[in-house]
Formats: C-alpha cells, sequence, structure tokens
C-alpha cells in the first residue's frame, strides 16, 4: 500500500482525490446550513433516490446525501484499488490504471451509498410527523418548489401547519387547472396522510 504522502502525489489518484474534496464540500455545505436548497431541488425535480424496495420499506432520502456518500466511497475505494492494481498488474498505463479503478469503485461506491443512505434514513429522525395533517392542512396555501406541478403529474410544495411547522408534500392539480409554476402559490383541496400527497387549485 502507498504511504499516505504518496497518495497525494500520484497522478492517478487526482481524480478520486478530487471526489474527496466534492464530498468535503457537499458536508460543509450542510453543516452550515446553505446546501438545503440544492438538496431540496434536486430531491424534488429527480426522485432518483428511490427504488420500489425502498418505497416499500418506507425509506426516503435526499439525493444530495446520496451523492456525497457516493463521493466519499468513491474516492477511497478509488485510491486503494490504484494501489492494489498498480502494484499486482505490470505495463499499465495511468489512463488504464485510472480507468479500471474507476469502474471496480463506482460500482461498489454506488451499492454502499445506498445502503449508507438507507442505514442513515432509517436512524437519523424524520423531518415532521404527517399523521393527522389532512384536517389541518386542507384549503391552506402551499407553495410550489418543484419544477411545475400539473394535472397529470405530481410536484412538490411545501405548507405551514397551524403550529408553524413546514412540510413538504407531493402535489397534483385537480381537472380543468392549468400548469402552476415554481414559486407559485396553490390552495390544497384534499390531503392524503397515506401517500403524503395532495390535490390542488391554482391560488393565483
Amino acid at each position: 500500500m502507498d504511504s499516505f504522502s504518496e497518495i497525494f502525489s500520484k497522478t492517478e489518484n487526482i481524480i478520486f482525490l478530487a471526489s474527496e474534496m466534492i464530498f468535503i464540500g457537499l458536508l460543509a455545505l450542510q453543516l452550515f446550513g446553505l446546501g438545503v436548497d440544492v438538496a431540496v431541488e434536486i430531491d424534488l425535480d429527480i426522485e432518483a433516490d428511490l427504488d420500489p424496495g425502498d418505497l416499500a420499506e418506507g425509506v426516503n432520502y435526499p439525493v444530495v446525501m446520496l451523492l456525497a456518500l457516493f463521493c466519499c466511497w468513491f474516492g477511497i475505494i478509488g485510491i486503494i484499488c490504484n494501489s492494489l492494481i498498480g502494484a499486482r498488474v505490470d505495463g499499465m498505463t495511468t489512463v488504464q490504471l485510472v480507468v479500471a479503478s474507476s469502474a471496480v469503485s463506482g460500482a461498489i461506491s454506488y451499492l454502499l451509498a445506498r445502503k449508507s443512505c438507507k442505514l442513515f434514513a432509517k436512524i437519523l429522525p424524520s423531518v415532521g410527523n404527517y399523521a393527522g395533517l389532512s384536517s389541518e392542512i386542507d384549503g391552506k396555501t402551499g407553495r410550489v418548489i418543484s419544477a411545475n406541478i400539473t394535472t397529470q403529474s405530481y410536484g412538490r410544495i411545501t405548507v405551514t401547519d397551524d403550529s408553524g411547522n413546514n412540510y413538504t408534500i407531493r402535489a397534483k392539480l385537480i381537472d380543468g387547472e392549468t400548469e402552476v409554476d415554481r414559486g407559485n402559490v396553490v390552495q390544497i383541496v384534499q390531503y392524503d396522510s397515506i401517500s403524503n400527497s395532495c390535490l390542488c387549485r391554482n391560488h393565483g
């Protein structure tokens, strides 16, 4: 295995060291509260963080968490792969070594990142309890935070209950309403706590 100083001096480790820097940057943004909007935007517009198994288990986590953990694992495993492959396979160019290590590290890191996200999502407390929200937020207004919401597809809105708690819920417009873009206000017609979704109308 390479020494600590050799890790930083080898050209083939640059991509993996950069991945660790991205992880540190994302972590810092979250710790200082500067990454909240980024997390929300990504999580709301593309739900790549969920698969049917996650939905069945009631597991949910933002994509920014998946990205941060992927970068962390990708950097660590990539550096280890570079060291192991480079020591055991002769005649490989730097490019070949980086490609081989990236392929192995990428596959393993994605699996580990998903497992880590599921673990954190189960351990960390949920933001808000949606039980009993229906009677509280029916008729209230919410602001669209996804790209848009339509009568055909769900988007996301934020809504505040009578106690001042903020919630993010899935929303779709009732028939006959026109598309509502991000930043505009809608009125909740009917909320379903089981699916954490609601039907809305344009409040313009």
